[in-house]
């Protein structure tokens, strides 16, 4: 049996297999977790950007920086113009992500946050 893609190989597939088409989604596995990713559209500082969103993280040992590995490589593997992630409930990584330098979107239920690609 072979071994499972690593996340970063499995976003670079799904980014690959979107290509030009509007949207495109998908659950992303390895022995570390499950993202669910997207090619999407939001409203950015008062204009619409192409994103990649990251609507559902499930890792299985949190706060060990596996994620935060992953979301470095997500940055380099994005092509669009920002990453957005929705709705964090996890408010230590609400605030790691404020920490470093991510932008909240004002009134939600749950804190989203994007990061434009000029920014990193």
């Amino acid at each position: 049996m072979s071994a499972t893609p690593n996340l970063a190989s499995q976003l670079a597939d799904a980014i690959g297999a979107w290509g030009d088409r509007r949207t495109g989604s998908g659950w992303i596995t390895s022995s570390q977790g499950a993202v669910y990713v997207r090619k999407g559209v939001h409203l950015i500082d008062g204009r619409l950007v192409t994103t990649l969103d990251l609507a559902s993280i499930d890792m299985v040992a949190p706060g060990q920086g596996h994620f935060t590995r992953f979301l470095e490589q997500a940055k380099d593997l994005n092509p669009w113009d920002a990453i957005y992630i929705e709705n964090v409930l996890n408010p230590r990584f609400a605030e790691h992500l404020r920490r470093s330098g991510w932008s909240e979107i004002p009134n939600q239920d749950a804190p989203c946050f994007y990061l434009l690609r000029q920014s990193y």
